[in-house]
């Protein structure tokens, strides 16, 4: 993007960040003014860190992005019975601020809008299942419609010298409702896609990008209606108080704010009880043969590409049957599938702790000594009941770890996010055979 069409978008961040009143219907004194300005100056800066923020957060960070930005970061602010997102718009286009604190204002809308741009275009190339998908439930181009009118309102600001044509668009669509349909479709239809792709790709931190980038497509739209609006009420020399009377709280800036609350109630549905029930039909549709090593690293895989944000632990090994055989508490299990057992783990972020002195369970299989004479010497034999695994498993559960699988044998693969985040333990003597611990 070059410098002249960021500092012609500038105006794009004033629309969605205003955290001041409309107007009452008088006009607004020079003090107010001054006011309005000097909390919008502020809101820019806290909204540009916000922006700037959301680039850089990891997986975890991105799942505990759960605040709204078009409400809670004064995109679109109610503020009494007014949503004032227009409120600039209007107070610029009558004149209404001198020429120093216009200034002063774009100047630091110039950070924000970059800030703004550069999240947007980073998450558009990563937005075409959205796009699709929506055009799929809709049955009509809902986001092309919305892209097409931030696209009007873009020309309308930077492109001087054919302004009057790009006005004359806006207030087209203002005046047939084109936006405001677009957007009451979008609100219709906006659970439906979350829910939908939410069950069928799994991947919560994609919607999380999605609804990012989304608010930031229905920012430029509110713009767009709101523009067509004031050059509408211009065009009909309403007055600047009629003007923010009528343009203010359109009901379309509501539909736009609850868009972004849907996605987040239902984005939020993705804990660590939603990954397993995932996880439990994934396995069964994708696990088709008997491999045990790489039957761990698909479901490790699976689970690190759609739920990084959470910890998983992926123990594959043979279809042991019976309790007094194999007994665990993980929260995903598929017994005797394709000749395999298989357990998963899903939690949220843990760190590895074996070596902690309360955590390392070969500090609590203690022996005892036997058979002690001066001819066969001593045999050491462990106290607990090495021939039934339930019983080693109640035994163990008391000290802390918060999942634990007990089996006969040793044959095994162990895959988990982040890597070694489980613990082993493999112990036999001459009295007893192998018994594998694998815990978390």
């Amino acid at each position: 993007m070059t410098m002249r069409i960021l500092y012609c978008s500038l105006l794009i961040s004033l629309l969605i960040l205003i955290q001041c009143q409309g107007s009452s219907g008088d006009e607004k004194t020079d003090e107010e003014t001054v006011a309005t300005l000097n909390s919008v100056t502020k809101t820019i800066g806290e909204v540009g860190e916000v922006f700037d923020s959301y680039k850089k957060l990891d997986d975890v960070g991105k799942y505990n992005f759960k605040s709204p930005i078009l409400s809670k970061f004064a995109l679109l602010t109610r503020v009494g019975t007014h949503f004032a997102p227009i409120w600039g718009l209007a107070t610029l286009a009558f004149g209404s601020i001198e020429g120093q604190r216009h200034a002063q204002l774009l100047k630091m809308m110039d950070s924000l809008s970059q800030d703004i741009s550069s999240v947007y275009h980073k998450l558009d190339s990563q937005t075409k299942e959205l796009k699709s998908v929506m055009r799929t439930i809709q049955h009509e181009n809902l986001l092309i419609e919305l892209i097409t009118a931030q696209e009007n309102y873009d020309n309308y600001i930077q492109s001087e010298w054919e302004r009057e044509h790009y006005a004359g668009l806006l207030i087209k669509d203002y005046e047939n409702d084109n936006i405001r349909n677009k957007v009451t479709a979008l609100r219709r239809s906006i659970r439906s896609y979350t829910s939908a792709s939410m069950k069928s790709n799994a991947n919560c931190n994609r919607l999380t990008d999605d609804r990012v980038w989304l608010a930031a497509l229905l920012s430029k739209a509110a713009f767009a209606l709101g523009a067509g609006c004031v050059e509408s009420s211009k065009q009909k020399d309403h007055s600047e108080a009629k003007t923010h009377r009528i343009c203010d709280d359109l009901k379309s800036f509501k539909n736009i704010v609850e868009i972004e609350e849907i996605m987040i109630e239902e984005i939020n549905k993705c804990t660590t009880t939603f990954a397993k029930e995932y996880t439990n039909h994934w396995l069964k549709a994708n696990i088709r043969w008997t491999d045990i090593n790489g039957t761990s690293n698909k479901i490790s895989s699976m689970l690190t590409e759609k739920f990084p944000q959470f910890s998983h632990t992926v123990v594959v090994y043979p279809p042991l049957h019976g309790f007094s055989k194999h007994t665990t508490n993980f929260g995903v299990t598929l017994f005797r599938w394709k000749e395999m057992n298989i357990v998963v783990s899903i939690l949220y972020g843990r760190e590895k702790s074996c070596n902690s002195s309360n955590k390392n369970l070969n500090s609590f299989l203690t022996y005892r000594i036997t058979n002690r004479d001066t001819f066969k010497g001593s045999t050491l034999r462990k106290d607990q009941n090495d021939e039934n695994a339930r019983d080693l498993f109640d035994k163990l559960k008391r000290y802390g770890n918060t999942r634990m699988l007990v089996f006969k044998g040793n044959t095994r693969s162990v895959r988990g996010h982040p890597n070694k985040i489980w613990c082993e333990i493999v112990y036999s003597d001459e009295h007893s055979k192998d018994t594998t611990i694998v815990y978390v």
